[in-house]
């Protein structure tokens, strides 16, 4: 009996590394890009936020790509990994080969990390990508209009001279650091100020964005032809913060996972949460 079953185990695992090779062996269809600018200006930023229920932190490397009808703001590791998959023939890459690719800048499957923000310098709009545990949403927003003060303290980033300029926007009072680099922009959705902003954090500091390179080079600036489901700025951020709070539940019923009950009677996943701080309160 016990061959029996170490046999069919043999089989059964036989059979599954099959498949799994097959499957990385097949062709990637990786969605179709169009560039729609060309980056003149680019600052990477450490973007830093505390989860105070959790108490833990998180970070994240971010890139301000400035060109002159668009910015793309986006994870800087998604952008090193298009980078190098625009010198790929993608009629000729594999699943493997992108998995691979991917695990070497730590992408996540199923991960926010593909999450971008466009901004069009032509029509004072934004567009927001994102996505709920595996659904992706976009909506648009109006490129906010900062009610800027600007004060006479001054310190250094990225050993750039910066000055100092606070603000409310959504529920946060905000500290910005702009420099003298006529580059009106910043990252997130932060902008109007006479300079680039390099640093920016709210007052409570649980959200902050420091600048640690900043460069002039010319990169495409490209939208992922994905299908997004449109929605609000306030539909999309209440179905993110259910989610968060939430995400055992939402899982569950998705049909994604199996419930398995106990013999007491409770039914699993686990229903934690997961690492959120909204940077909109409002």
């Amino acid at each position: 009996m016990r061959k029996v079953l170490f046999f069919l185990c043999a089989v059964f695992a036989f059979q599954a590394a099959s498949a799994q090779n097959r499957n990385f062996n097949r062709i990637c269809k990786l969605p179709a890009t169009k560039k729609i600018d060309v980056s003149e200006f680019e600052c990477i930023y450490d973007y830093w936020v505390q989860d105070t229920v959790l108490e833990r932190w998180n970070k994240r490397e971010m890139i301000l790509l400035v060109g002159k009808k668009w910015n793309k703001y986006m994870n800087y590791n998604y952008f090193r990994l298009d980078s190098v998959i625009s010198t790929k023939d993608k009629s000729k890459l594999t699943v493997g080969q992108y998995e691979s690719i991917k695990k070497e800048y730590d992408i996540e499957w199923g991960s926010d990390m593909t999450s971008f923000i466009l901004k069009n310098k032509t029509d004072g709009m934004l567009q927001v990508y994102d996505r709920v545990m595996l659904d992706r949403f976009v909506y648009s927003d109006s490129i906010p209009k900062w009610n800027w003060k600007l004060h006479n303290e001054t310190k250094k980033y990225c050993g750039y001279v910066c000055h100092k300029a606070t603000t409310r926007f959504r529920g946060r009072n905000w500290v910005a650091w702009y420099c003298d680099l006529p580059v009106s922009e910043g990252p997130w959705k932060f902008s109007g100020l006479p300079g680039l902003i390099l640093a920016v954090y709210d007052t409570s500091t649980n959200q902050r964005f420091i600048a640690n390179t900043v460069r002039k080079k010319q990169n495409a600036i490209v939208l992922v032809d994905r299908k997004e489901m449109k929605t609000t700025r306030e539909r999309f951020n209440k179905a993110l913060k259910e989610y968060k709070g939430n995400a055992g539940t939402m899982i569950a019923n998705s049909g994604l996972v199996q419930k398995v009950t106990s013999t007491n009677g409770d039914s699993g996943p686990s229903y934690k949460r997961i690492f959120f701080n909204p940077i909109e309160l409002k």
